[in-house]
């Protein structure tokens, strides 16, 4: 059974005390916060039936793949900064004999 839908002229609060309490939500969505959170989106974005189904997928998906073990982290992948060359600083200055120093 589909979620619900904002209704034309319902009051984005009132959409989402509905969806709140919506069977269907409910039981989809035994999270408060997750369920928050589709309704909310919902009465922001008027997503389409197949958005929501594609949603609904993607979250399944996650679910099954569970917490990550250890071992299986995802590598930081940011550029690394490039070192500067450390540059020679040493002036070369005439001394009274006509030698440099440096």
């Amino acid at each position: 059974m589909p979620l619900p839908t904002r209704r034309k002229g319902e009051k984005k609060q009132a959409f989402i005390s509905r969806c709140m309490g919506d069977p269907v939500t409910n039981r989809e969505f035994p999270d408060q916060k997750q369920r928050a959170a589709i309704c909310h989106s919902r009465a922001k974005f008027q997503l389409t039936d197949a958005e929501i189904e594609a949603m609904e997928r993607l979250l399944n998906e996650s679910r099954s793949l569970g917490p990550q073990q250890k071992g299986d982290e995802v590598k930081n992948l940011k550029p690394k900064k490039k070192k500067k060359k450390k540059r020679d600083r040493k002036v070369k200055r005439e001394g009274d004999d006509g030698e440099y120093y440096g």
